[in-house]
């Protein structure tokens, strides 16, 4: 800087001795960097910093897995080690901030501790878990911030440290051992389970059936408490996480908080998928135990799939899984009717999805092509080519490591199940929907190779209306096909009058559009006589 540019005493000063030549001042940190901050320790520190080692290595190996009863022996003492530093009044007054990281370390792996199925509130290292899960559930942090409340509606998940968020979580976990109840434990679970912060509820809803064991009538009172008042869709979910492992024991109390929830949760952050939870545990029900109430609601779902996209996607994914359930021989009654509703939602939904986009189509007229309606048609679509979609699935006709060749008696079953959805689908034309509907047929060939040429037949050519003809995967599929029945099907060719008939219609089809290997093949259609 120019010397007329210096305004302070201090910078003319240091300018005058940078001129003469004479030292320069060491410079002084006025505070410690963020590289510092809590990282550099003096030796009297370092034992904190090796017993933190040994305890977020236990607690990052036991993320999912409990530990086992060697494991805790194992780190028990340095947890005990460790808490008695902490508690020492020289310890917090040096650095404040390095002893609640430590700390929170503590709280978080006793958390972990609580998924030891042997666990004991009456043992040492059980009052020791107990004691410190106690103290951090009255820790301040996290502090409430209603400006992150949308975010974590939308996707729940909060930041670390935070004692009483792992406090929420231990402590209702506890709950399932006899030893561990008393006035002290349930009024801490209680507490947390109205906490401000909606992660520290998350926990505490997410755990608290594990008071089934023990409380099961609390239990049942919180979490109506939750279905009624509960404002967060982020802690809705952990609440219908609680509610879907009850629901298979408990239908009628499970369904009656699941549709309190359901019938109020329909706007904001998360809602979405809080709805969808709910739709998942109705199906559930309906499949497995054909339970009447959320037969209803399913029902009820079904025959709106424009006002209930998502709802509907839900059932669906809920259906697929049933439809290939139970092996063929020996029948299993209870299996065959699990897989019968699953076929009988698939068709439901698939009907109703295709009188929606009729009655769409039929009130639209020239002057009508608001964004609105035209979204309405685009989801009826997309619903109706995850139906597809899930058929293809469904088949095996994804597995690239089954034999395309190998029929089962399940490949069998299936392709006499699906015919009357298949029926239904045929009836659009999006060429999305009608590809997965051929690519399912292509796999299952073999089943009945000239009943699958017809229907591929009558899809195919149904589908010129939607534009199928002019798709590159659908050229490419279709003379695969086509191939594969001239080299090992030629007699269903041969022998049936409407195959051949079909044949050529679909292959005149693709020929009209100019495709090359359409013409190439027709060329050799002659080979069929052969």
């Amino acid at each position: 800087l120019a010397g007329d540019a210096l305004v302070t005493e201090e910078m003319k000063s240091l300018s005058e001795q940078l001129r003469s030549g004479d030292e320069t001042p060491i410079n002084e940190l006025f505070a410690p960097t963020s590289a510092e901050w809590g990282d550099a320790r003096s030796e009297s520190e370092e034992p904190y910093h090796h017993l933190r080692q040994q305890i977020r290595a236990f607690t990052q190996a036991h993320m999912q897995a409990s530990p086992t009863s060697q494991e805790i022996e194992d780190i028990f003492p340095t947890l005990r080690s460790l808490r008695e530093a902490l508690s020492t009044v020289g310890a917090q007054e040096a650095d404040p901030s390095q002893h609640f990281i430590v700390w929170s370390d503590v709280v978080e792996a006793c958390e972990r501790i609580t998924g030891w199925n042997q666990f004991s509130c009456e043992t040492e290292t059980g009052k020791f878990v107990l004691s410190v899960l106690l103290e951090a559930a009255e820790d301040p942090l996290p502090i409430p911030n209603a400006d992150g409340d949308d975010k974590f509606d939308e996707s729940p998940s909060w930041g670390k440290p935070a004692p009483r968020i792992d406090a929420a979580a231990g402590l209702t976990r506890l709950t399932r051992h006899e030893t561990c109840i008393n006035r002290i434990v349930l009024e801490a679970v209680l507490r947390l389970s109205l906490d401000p912060v909606p992660a520290v509820r998350y926990q505490a809803l997410g755990n608290i059936g594990s008071l089934y064991h023990t409380m099961s009538e609390t239990m049942w009172d919180i979490l109506e408490h939750a279905a009624l008042n509960e404002s967060s869709r982020g802690v809705l979910q952990s609440t219908l996480h609680t509610l879907e492992r009850l629901a298979g024991s408990y239908p009628d109390r499970a369904t009656a908080l699941v549709k309190a929830i359901y019938e109020r949760t329909n706007t904001g952050a998360g809602a979405k998928e809080v709805r969808k939870a709910c739709v998942s545990i109705f199906a559930g029900l309906y499949l497995y135990q054909d339970h009447p109430f959320s037969h209803e609601m399913i029902l009820s779902i079904t025959d709106k799939p424009g006002e209930l996209h998502d709802e509907n996607w839900q059932v669906m994914a809920a259906a697929r899984d049933v439809l290939t359930l139970g092996s063929v021989t020996p029948s299993d009654d209870q299996q065959d009717a699990v897989r019968k509703r699953g076929w009988n939602v698939m068709l439901r939904a698939t009907k109703s999805i295709h009188d929606a986009l009729q009655n769409l189509q039929s009130q639209q007229d020239q002057t009508d092509q608001s964004k609105d309606r035209q979204e309405q048609v685009r989801n009826l679509y997309h619903l109706a080519e995850s139906v597809a979609a899930d058929l293809y699935f469904a088949s095996g006709a994804s597995d690239q490591t089954h034999n395309s060749e190998e029929v089962t008696e399940k490949h069998r079953r299936f392709f006499t199940e699906v015919g009357p959805l298949f029926d239904e689908l045929s009836h659009f034309r999006h060429p999305g929907l009608v590809h997965y509907l051929v690519k399912t047929l292509a796999f299952l060939i073999p089943v009945d190779p000239t009943r699958v040429f017809k229907r591929i037949g009558q899809i195919v050519l149904n589908a010129r209306g939607g534009g199928y003809q002019f798709e590159p995967s659908a050229i490419d599929l279709i003379v695969r096909i086509m191939e594969r029945y001239l080299a090992e099907f030629r007699d269903v060719l041969r022998e049936d009058e409407q195959c051949l008939q079909l044949l050529i219609e679909m292959l005149d089809g693709f020929v009209e559009v100019g495709w090359p290997s359409a013409r190439r093949l027709a060329y050799r259609l002659e080979e069929i006589f052969y």
